[in-house]
């Protein structure tokens, strides 16, 4: 059976994004240091909690952002958002708990190259942008399976090659998360399926290959 690049990928991260302004926040209070231009420690009403350098009374620089339900950055912060190269873990009170991406990270959003761990085993690494999996990358499931090509909107998209754990092989044309397109599947009792392809189904056969 073919697997797809199937995990919904994390919508969280950019909302964690929200309320890290420090003006205007209520009942909000810098408990150590210089939560204005230094270091510090600054937590708010709802008990979501910062620690790192500050700049004009924004977060700005290195910094840890922790929120009550057990989610959390470590990176940098730019003007109050968080902006560069940082490392993000799911906390154990969302749906996501155990989910970890390291890479970059633009506005409050996944973006450039970066690696996404899964709980239950699977694995990506590649290029995201505004929290998707987008360009080229490498999803590795957590049966072994393994797809190398490129990505759109979270799915296989393009050129790849997609690997079974078994030893099959696909390589060619996917669409929307499916072979789909001109291909080749070799197996390994070393018989060849070359052709077009719609949602893994092979519906002509042909000596194109890619």
């Amino acid at each position: 059976m073919h697997r797809r690049a199937g995990y919904r990928i994390r919508t969280t991260f950019a909302a964690a994004g929200v309320a890290l302004l420090m003006a205007g926040a209520a009942a909000a209070e810098c408990l150590e240091g210089n939560c204005s231009n230094g270091v510090g420690i600054f937590e708010w009403d709802s008990g979501d909690r910062y620690e790192g350098a500050f700049r004009n009374g924004e977060l700005h620089g290195r910094g840890r952002m922790y929120w009550t339900d057990g989610t959390r950055y470590s990176g940098s912060f730019v003007n109050g958002i968080m902006e560069g190269q940082g490392e993000f873990v799911w906390g154990s009170e969302t749906e996501w708990s155990g989910d970890r991406y390291v890479g970059g990270v633009v506005s409050g959003l996944r973006t450039g190259s970066g690696e996404l761990w899964f709980a239950d085993g699977g694995h990506y690494i590649g290029d995201f942008l505004a929290n998707k999996m987008e360009g080229q990358g490498t999803f590795t499931w957590n049966n072994g399976d393994r797809y190398i090509g490129g990505f759109s909107e979270d799915k296989m998209q393009g050129k790849g090659v997609y690997t079974w754990s078994n030893g099959d092989r696909y390589e060619g044309d996917f669409a929307n998360g499916n072979a789909h397109g001109f291909g080749t599947k070799t197996y390994v009792n070393g018989s060849v399926d070359s052709g077009r392809w719609e949602n893994w189904v092979l519906v002509s056969r042909s000596k194109r290959s890619n």
